[in-house]
């Protein structure tokens, strides 16, 4: 009855490593509780050393691949702020240069004649822009982050 809940030797190791947290000491104590446990398993202590040797290689490893990942992330994150500016900008400029266009085409003649068909010709422009944005992760976009990031390592490699 007592036993039920030990099923594999995950149960085992987990509770194995609660207990161990809950009474963990000093590194010399939990040095010492590693090789009386390989002791107890029969493990030389060469056999440890190589292993904890594997064990802090693949530590590291993950650490400098979850920090790439990081920097990965805070980069496209930075690459679709400057996305999103740079189409706030282009919908900055088609109104007011349109907004001017339209003016001057009133004024010239008392109503919009000509200056309708560069507001539509650009206008094709933004929507494919905007939708461009909107789509975010597309082979050119992925493309364009691509130089985004090269040309970020290349500015912040001449800075150091």
């Amino acid at each position: 009855m007592e036993n039920e809940h030990l099923r594999s030797d995950d149960d085992v190791e987990a509770i194995l490593r609660l207990a161990v947290n809950q009474n963990a000491g000093s590194s010399s104590d939990l040095r010492a509780r590693l090789m009386e446990t390989a002791s107890e398993l029969g493990l030389s202590p060469e056999q440890v050393a190589a292993a904890e040797r594997e064990y802090l290689a693949t530590k590291e490893r993950e650490v400098v691949a979850r920090s790439e990942e990081e920097e990965e992330a805070r980069l496209w994150k930075e690459f679709r702020v400057r996305q999103r500016g740079d189409l706030i900008s282009h919908l900055g400029s088609y109104l007011g240069v349109n907004a001017g266009l339209m003016a001057m085409d009133w004024f010239q003649g008392g109503g919009i004649d000509w200056a309708f068909w560069p507001l539509m010709g650009w206008g094709i422009a933004i929507v494919i822009h905007i939708f461009s944005f909107a789509a975010g992760t597309t082979e050119d976009s992925l493309d364009e982050f691509e130089k985004f990031k090269r040309k970020k390592r290349k500015s912040s490699g001449s800075s150091d």
